[in-house]
C-alpha cells in the first residue's frame, strides 16, 4: 500500500463527503463483510475467544442495533438458527 493511501482512498473520500458520520460507513462495511463471509465470522470469533469471550456456533451480526433500554450498539452479535 502506498504511503498515505488510506487517506486518499476512494471509500475514505466518499465517506467523508457523503456521510455525517464516517464511522457509520466503516461499521456498515464491517457488517456487510461479516454477513457475506463465513471466514470473516470465524476469524472474529477466534479473536473474541483469544480475548476470553466464548461463543458457540456461527453468529450473525446486526449494525446499529438498539436494545430495550434505547442503547445503540455499533455491532451486535446474535445466535443463528
Amino acid at each position: 500500500m502506498a504511503e498515505g493511501s488510506q487517506r486518499n482512498s476512494l471509500l475514505a473520500f466518499l465517506a467523508s463527503k457523503m456521510s455525517a458520520s464516517p464511522e457509520n460507513v466503516a461499521t456498515e462495511a464491517l457488517g456487510y463483510i461479516l454477513k457475506h463471509s463465513k471466514r470473516a465470522r470465524e476469524v472474529l470469533r477466534h479473536v473474541a475467544t483469544e480475548a476470553g469471550v466464548t461463543a458457540a456456533g456461527d453468529l450473525g451480526y446486526h449494525t446499529q442495533a438498539v436494545d430495550e433500554a434505547g442503547n445503540r450498539r455499533d455491532l451486535a452479535s446474535i445466535r443463528q438458527g
